[in-house]
């Protein structure tokens, strides 16, 4: 028959079977997991690379590998990965505009990197999309496809540092409340099932030294005479 402390253990695991399953992940892929934190924080770094890869933002997916969560102690953590995915999460004001009042972050004397949109022009095919615009504009006629799209990406990079800035995408923040909830609840879980075992190991460890034994009419050496009649 199956102890208090090992239905407990049974129970924390069908809950992180039921999230993974949430998650379309199998527990395989969460390596070593031997912490709450570490539970919490693998399944929601796959959460916002699910994220990611909905919005089509990395096709490559060096974007969505580079996020990390660095667990520090049992109750803290930071979150680390490559700044475009801060910024595109947060989003980030244009020069001198303040269109997304939510957001920290703001072009100031400089443009985005021209050659990270240049990467991000080459896999959408922008240039080969436009092709008919960029033949009928004379200055275009005698490019080569590289610099045609050197120019269309250096075009998109002014109009966002000037003018459109980068809408937040919110696709890390929105995991946060979840993050919390799942920490929550595997503590919790983890707590009773600490509380659980130290229950058992105490009751299994019982005796009946020092306790006070009263003699009753059924004791085989009584100790006090019936009253008589």
């Amino acid at each position: 028959m199956a102890s208090l402390k090992q239905a407990s253990a049974k129970n924390l695991q069908a809950e992180r079977l039921a999230m993974l399953d949430s998650l379309g992940e199998d527990e395989s892929n969460f390596e070593d997991l031997k912490t709450p934190m570490e539970f919490a924080a693998s399944a929601f770094v796959l959460r916002v690379q699910q994220n990611i890869t909905n919005l089509g933002m990395s096709t490559t997916g060096s974007l969505s590998d580079s996020l990390k969560v660095n667990i520090i102690d049992d109750t803290h953590c930071t979150i680390t990965g490559d700044a475009a995915l801060f910024f595109q999460d947060r989003g980030v004001n244009p020069r001198n505009k303040n269109l997304y009042p939510e957001t920290t972050f703001t072009y100031t004397s400089k443009p985005p990197p021209i050659q990270a949109i240049k990467e991000w022009v080459k896999r959408k095919q922008l240039v080969s999309r436009n092709a008919e615009k960029f033949n009928e504009e004379a200055k275009f006629k005698t490019l080569t496809d590289d610099e045609k799209q050197t120019q269309f990406a250096t075009a998109i990079a002014y109009d966002i540092w000037l003018n459109k800035g980068i809408k937040p995408k919110n696709f890390m923040r929105v995991e946060i409340p979840q993050y919390v909830k799942d920490l929550v609840e595997l503590v919790q879980q983890q707590t009773i099932n600490g509380v659980a075992g130290k229950l058992i190991q105490n009751m299994n460890g019982t005796t009946n030294r020092g306790a006070t034994r009263l003699d009753t009419p059924s004791s085989s050496n009584r100790s006090y005479k019936e009253p008589n009649d």
